[in-house]
């Protein structure tokens, strides 16, 4: 652990010393004399005693995994097929997490053209792993005397980049066998995971039986000219309560909060992909060198001989052989012209992306170090830059946009966004931009997020430490920030100018009318609570068209049916994506009350917070599960789902640093006798 290493640093260092020093004093005097404590113990699993080298053979090993051995993954997007790098260690925990081997893992991502959930939970994992942590987990495997096939090491080292000399290359065998270890060890865990027949069955049922439901709604806004306006001490009160909160939109009921969040200014550059693109063309004699020389990549099959002719009802009794053949030329020639026009798209990309960091990072220490040098000082430095202009200006960027052009003949568009700017903000007012990401070195991160949350300035010691122990690179004002790309492959490079950390309202008045107009909208809500309150009363035991027809005015809905699946389209009334979460829960709830209870029509209020609605909802019809056309293929998908999504909490469980140190009994130096 990192914190382990922090806090015994100095004592290591001093040990060490000592050992050296006592172990050269025997060397002299007595031939053959030990040199073991220069190796001193530094912690204890039970009765095994893990040495210095150790930990340091496990930093090494955990250093390779995580940041030095990169899988790149083709990922196909509007934009062309580009490709993003993914440490073996966070590619092999997420093909385990997904129940799918790596390469059915990287099939999936090609195919959908996103990262998937399994690889973004086992990016987190991997995080939060120290190399203290590790080595535990290797000594568990050799404890437990795991091995790992030949077969398999060979396969996965075959996906591998080559190592850049032989030194590393021993290492990178030894550290990805290790691993594979550790894996195994996880393996065996995870294969006594079952998805039960019951638990299939439960399952099925709650996805595939469908509900109708009758409801009375009670508009808030319907309510509003029946409350009065609030008083001065109301409003006071209100914002005391609330200046420094958030409100939270995925509560489920009405929430407030008035903080002013984080905000930023930024510049970045912006590289269309698309612009790239299209100054590319590939000659037809390149097209069909690829085509004859990959002839691996447009194989068909075949059959080698045609089956006998039989009765059209009956199948053969002997399936034919297959052989594999190659489809034409003409049928692929497109496929491979795009294939290959992406490649280069990529290789200039990767290019112009180089070019532009590198200006960025350089101009950046320069006019870090001649800042240091000058007075304090509210204006722009004059401090001299690669292009001409101080670093530190929009113009700058303007200037590296047209040397981007002279070199590559594309001019990116540099923005100043001299605003400030909330996350939000950012997601929605930049296109592209806004929802684009970027690579650290064990995960991935929203730029919205990044840019607001991620920046020295506006982050306290304990997070900046916490952003260290996940690999997340924090940024200085100025500094350029990661590369983001967007889901057509669109580049960006920005840099944070200025920040206003979160706080409260300087004063009420700042945000009074807003606060009114909030205490008004939650006397409404309350009266809207009550009115449904009132109306479940007067139902019990009652049908709700019969206990609202005493009321003018309340209209009874009666929905279609509908699954509990979070995208199930209810018939017969409309919602928003935001609201309908909490209507499934509402209404299936219902059905949940009904098993407990018997009574066969409970009622009960469900809150719509976000178009402000209170619901007086009755479960009106249940229709079971049943089988359709797909309901095999679709019973044995639950079942492999339901074990990835078991194996995954495991996994979150089993890695975690906490559950290793108790379960491997670990005892660091000092802590035992």
């Amino acid at each position: 652990m990192a914190s382990f290493m922090r806090k015994y640093n100095k004592r290591i260092l001093a040990v060490l010393g000592v050992f050296l020093m006592v172990s050269f004093l025997i060397g002299s005097f007595l031939p053959g004399g030990s040199r073991r404590g220069a190796n001193p113990v530094q912690a204890r699993v039970g009765d095994t005693e893990l040495r210095l080298g150790d930990f340091q053979r496990a930093a090494a090993e955990w250093e390779v995994l995580t940041r030095q051995i990169i899988i790149n993954v083709p990922l196909v997007t509007p934009g062309g097929r580009r490709t993003f790098g993914v440490p073996v260690a966070t590619w092999e925990l997420a093909a385990r997490g997904q129940a799918l081997d790596a390469d059915a893992l990287g099939r999936i991502i090609q195919l959908t053209g996103q990262v998937p959930p399994s690889l973004e939970m086992a990016a987190q994992v991997v995080s939060q792993i120290t190399p203290e942590a590790y080595l535990l987990l290797l000594t568990e495997a050799k404890r437990m005397g795991v091995t790992v096939s030949e077969d398999r090491y060979r396969e996965v080292m075959s996906k591998l980049p080559p190592a850049p000399n032989a030194d590393r290359r021993e290492l990178w065998r030894q550290a990805v066998y290790n691993y594979l270890l550790v894996l195994e060890v996880f393996n065996r865990v995870a294969d006594t995971v079952k998805v039960s027949q019951p638990m299939r069955v439960h399952e099925i049922a709650a996805r595939f039986q469908q509900i109708s439901v009758k409801l009375v709604e009670f508009p808030v806004d319907r309510f509003l000219d029946r409350v009065e306006a609030p008083t001065t001490q109301q409003v006071e009160e209100h914002f005391r309560l609330y200046a420094d909160k958030t409100p939270d939109p995925d509560a489920p009921t009405l929430t407030f909060g008035y903080l002013v969040p984080n905000r930023v200014k930024l510049q970045f550059i912006a590289i269309p992909r698309s612009a790239v693109r299209q100054q590319i063309t590939v000659k037809d004699t390149d097209v069909y060198r690829f085509y004859r020389d990959n002839p691996r990549l447009f194989s068909a099959t075949a059959p080698a001989t045609q089956p006998a002719a039989g009765p059209a009802t009956q199948w053969a009794a002997t399936a034919p052989a297959i052989a594999p053949t190659t489809r034409p030329f003409e049928q692929v020639a497109d496929e491979i012209r795009n294939r290959l026009i992406d490649e280069e798209t990529n290789r200039r990309m990767a290019d112009i992306e180089r070019l532009v960091s590198s200006t960025l990072r350089n101009d950046y220490t320069a006019w870090k170090a001649e800042l240091a040098k000058q007075a304090p000082t509210t204006g722009p430095t004059t401090a001299p830059s690669s292009l001409g202009e101080p670093y530190d200006t929009y113009e700058y960027l303007q200037k590296l946009s047209a040397l981007v052009q002279q070199k590559h003949n594309v001019l990116p568009t540099a923005a100043n966004l001299s605003s400030f700017m909330s996350a939000r903000d950012l997601q929605q007012a930049i296109v592209g931009l806004g929802d684009a990401f970027g690579r650290t070195r064990d995960g991935f991160v929203r730029f919205h997020d990044y840019a607001t949350n991620w920046v020295r300035p506006l982050m306290t010691e304990q997070q900046q430490r916490r952003a260290q122990q996940l690999g997340i690179e924090t940024l200085s004002l100025w500094e350029p920030g990661i590369p983001m790309t967007d889901n057509s492959g669109n580049l960006y490079l920005f840099r944070i100018t200025e920040v206003s950390p979160a706080h409260p309202p300087a004063s009420l008045a700042d945000v009074r009318p807003r606060v009114e107009k909030d205490l008004r909208l939650k006397a409404a809500y309350e009266k809207a609570m009550a009115a449904a309150n009132a109306l479940v009363e007067s139902v019990r035991g009652r049908d709700l068209e019969a206990a609202a027809a005493e009321t003018p005015g309340l209209q009874v809905i009666t929905t279609g049916r509908f699954s509990s699946r979070q995208d199930a389209q209810v018939t017969g009334y409309e919602l928003d994506p935001k609201s309908r979460l909490a209507f499934l829960n509402g209404a299936f709830g219902l059905l949940r009350t009904r098993m407990k209870t018997g009574e066969q029509h409970p009622v009960g209020v469900v809150e719509l917070p976000a178009p402000r609605r209170v619901l007086v909802m009755q479960l009106h019809e249940l229709e079971p599960a049943r089988k359709g056309e797909l309901f095999d293929q679709e019973t044995a998908y639950i079942g492999v789902e339901l074990q990835a999504r078991i194996v995954q909490e495991l996994m979150r469980q089993w890695f975690e640093v906490r559950q290793i140190f108790s379960r491997m009994n670990y005892q660091p130096r000092g802590s035992h006798g």
